[in-house]
């Protein structure tokens, strides 16, 4: 299946909390010839090479393994504290937008363009896109997800998901929402969402 576009370029962000399951949907439109961008990948890219050097300076040699940014050493230090959490951020952001802003310069005659944000509202980057696409499922499939892809407790599963829940948009920034529960019928909601914005037929 091919879409041929019908309108000037639209700028998604898909979001949703920890297990409903943002990167099958992104892989999915990536399939329909969609444009597609995960932010997490990016700032994970960047963490290691641009913004390096000032992560270590901040932080400190014990972050290191092998010479290498210890994701789960930096994680704890940043977990515990909201002041390191934001420089950090104050170190990757800004790069990471750089990064966005180049993904949408290199797609212009795309009819549509996604980028796949884990907490698009924590950092109040819904500015940057015409619309919001929220995946969401039942929180017990959340967990389960949790439990068997990550091997997360459900105690700890339950705990994540209960503090991404803050961060999700309201009702009224949200253009739609993909139900991603076992039955639901994703292909068809993105099918449907991508004609009824006008940007692509399907041919």
């Amino acid at each position: 299946m091919s879409y041929v576009s019908k309108t000037q370029m639209r700028k998604v962000v898909i979001s949703g909390t920890i297990g409903s399951g943002k990167t099958y949907i992104s892989n999915i439109l990536k399939e329909r010839g969609v444009p597609v961008l995960c932010l997490d990948e990016v700032a994970a890219h960047i963490r290691d090479t641009q913004a390096k050097a000032e992560i270590v300076e901040a932080f400190g040699q014990d972050i290191l393994t092998n010479d290498e940014i210890d994701r789960k050493k930096l994680g704890n230090i940043v977990f515990a504290s909201k002041q390191a959490k934001r420089q950090l951020e104050s170190f990757i952001h800004p790069k990471v937008l750089v990064e966005m802003q180049a993904f949408f310069k290199k797609h212009t005659h795309a009819p549509i363009c996604v980028v796949e944000v884990a907490n698009v509202h924590e950092f109040g980057w819904e500015v940057y896109f015409d619309e919001v696409w929220i995946v969401t499922c039942d929180d017990a499939v959340a967990i389960e997800r949790l439990m068997k892809q990550r091997g997360y407790s459900k105690e700890y599963a339950n705990t994540v998901l209960s503090a991404q829940k803050k961060f999700m948009p309201n009702t009224q920034q949200v253009s739609a929402y993909i139900y991603n529960n076992p039955g639901d019928d994703v292909f068809c909601q993105l099918d449907e969402l991508l004609e009824s914005r006008g940007s692509y037929d399907i041919t």
